[in-house]
């Protein structure tokens, strides 16, 4: 059974809807990317593959891979770290432009508390 909030302290109650809101946000995030890619594939998918089986055996397989990269693979910061460093990899592989990535340290990190995620940040 869940914790009633009246009854913690305001700081507790504070950061069990914190961390709630940041699990929903995430997998909001989530779902809206996943969405604009299952369309931006549809879009284009014609042109590239022309059977239907073809084509939604992809999409499936794709969504699949989606799905499990964000629940497991994504479930822990250096999991993360490794993927967006795998990425320029698999950019260059088909030969798409690389991406410059913004690695300078965000403002709260003098405040960071998680180990990992200051060894991911470079603290």
């Amino acid at each position: 059974m869940a914790k009633s909030l009246h009854k913690l302290n305001p700081a507790q109650a504070y950061k069990m809807g914190y961390e709630a809101g940041m699990r929903e946000n995430n997998i909001q995030g989530y779902m809206a990317a996943t969405t604009m890619m299952v369309l931006a594939y549809y879009n284009v998918i014609d042109d590239h593959i022309k059977t239907h089986k073809t084509q939604s055996a992809l999409i499936k397989a794709f969504e699949a891979e989606l799905n499990r990269l964000f629940a497991e693979e994504f479930k822990d910061i250096d999991h993360i770290g490794v993927a967006i460093a795998k990425v320029n990899e698999v950019r260059k592989y088909f030969g798409m432009v690389l991406i410059e990535w913004d690695m300078t340290k965000p403002q709260s990190v003098t405040t960071a508390k998680n180990a990992s995620y200051k060894r991911y940040l470079g603290c």
